[in-house]
């Protein structure tokens, strides 16, 4: 008798295991979808969601913790090619969200990174009127300017929703407006990591609606 009831309780455990798996999986996967439709992106964004057992924090609509990395993410004709996203105590209609109802996302805090290709970077300078190749190595940015045979070693600043590009002995910057998918998102920092520009971010009470 007892070995039978062990038994049912094994099954009955693995049974909730699985169905808490499913759940998670089937719920990451209506966010992703759902945010892919509201957010201008190359890809469906990849989505994990934190919280063990899930269905609890799913029914009560809160998770610990959701990380979202998303590619070419686009606004206001600057492109984002990678964008790390951490968001911590989140409030979401997760299981409204998985059945593509739509509703609003919001966290108390969170970071990230996000990241502009040297290309992107030439870009926006020639929409500022400058025609210049940027490159990115070493640490450094660098614009070449073909006209005069002229390389520039470029200083990288950042404001709360700018990049600023300057030319060290030069008067005078370059302003550009970055994306800011995320309301409560401000730039914090920016860094040359191999060929790309790398942005990091904060968040305070960051918080995007998904369209239904």
């Amino acid at each position: 008798m007892r070995r039978r009831t062990l038994i049912v309780i094994v099954v009955l455990a693995a049974l909730l295991i699985a169905a808490d798996v499913v759940a998670r999986r089937a719920t990451e996967a209506g966010v992703a979808r759902e945010l892919a439709r509201s957010v201008q992106m190359g890809s469906s964004p990849q989505v994990s969601i934190a919280g063990i057992p899930f269905i609890p924090h799913l029914v009560a609509g809160r998770f610990p913790e959701v990380t979202i990395d998303a590619r070419d993410v686009r606004q206001g004709g600057v492109t984002l090619t990678r964008v790390h996203a951490v968001l911590r105590s989140v409030r979401a209609p997760a299981w409204s969200l998985a059945r593509g109802h739509g509703g609003t996302v919001t966290a108390d805090s969170g970071t990230g990174t996000a990241t502009i290709s040297a290309a992107d970077a030439g870009s926006l300078l020639r929409a500022k009127g400058i025609d210049g190749d940027v490159t990115f190595s070493g640490g450094q940015a660098h614009v070449h300017i073909p006209a005069v045979g002229l390389t520039v070693t470029l200083g990288i600043d950042v404001g709360p929703r700018s990049l600023v590009l300057r030319a060290p002995g030069l008067p005078g910057s370059v302003s550009f407006d970055l994306p800011t998918p995320i309301t409560g998102l401000r730039y914090t920092g920016a860094r040359v990591v191999g060929d790309a520009l790398v942005l990091a971010f904060a968040m305070e009470h960051p918080s995007f609606t998904v369209s239904g």
